[in-house]
């Protein structure tokens, strides 16, 4: 069964945080490399369900799309028992707000699973399909075309930064 939904959006959790989107512009190098999807957390090897397919970084948070492929979890989604993307991460960068509320603002997203009753009300899934994809074992990692355009002029400065270090005469080449 293909699924798709945020995984994530930028809306006070069930645990105080607010996940930004700008969190996943670095950490998702390691998961894309091991995309499995797991049942509510499980971090047993048994409880890989799918892979996730694709990642994309949206201004409103982050979009999966996933396979599940285990029959009994396929049968919760349908009957509606499960219908909610869940994530793990490591907080790299977290900020504490006056109110109390931290935001993630760098993160190491580890895992994502399907669970019923997710910390972040706003990463309900659908069914998209039900014919099996190709399964590759990565995940394909993009950024909406808008955030695309926005980061431009910030990549464009620090790889000009990158650039006079290298050409810098005071800096020790390695033989």
């Amino acid at each position: 069964m293909l699924i798709a939904g945020y995984a994530s959006t930028p809306v006070l959790d069930s645990h105080g945080c607010i996940v930004l989107p700008m969190a996943f512009e670095i950490g998702l190098d390691k998961f894309a490399k091991r995309p499995v999807l797991r049942d509510t957390h499980c971090e047993n090897d048994s409880c890989i369900i799918g892979q996730v397919l694709s990642l994309e970084i949206r201004d409103e948070g982050l979009w999966a799309e996933a396979w599940v492929d285990n029959l009994e979890i396929v049968k919760l989604i349908e009957s509606g028992t499960i219908g909610a993307f869940s994530i793990g991460y490591y907080g790299n960068k977290v900020t504490k707000g006056a109110s109390g509320k931290q935001y993630v603002e760098a993160l190491e997203l580890f895992e994502i699973s399907v669970c019923e009753h997710p910390a972040n009300p706003n990463t309900k899934f659908q069914i998209i399909g039900r014919d099996r994809p190709e399964l590759s074992g990565r995940c394909r990692v993009t950024w909406s075309t808008a955030r695309q355009e926005r980061r431009l002029p910030e990549l464009v400065a620090q790889l000009a930064r990158r650039w006079e270090r290298m050409q810098d005469p005071a800096r020790k080449v390695p033989a």
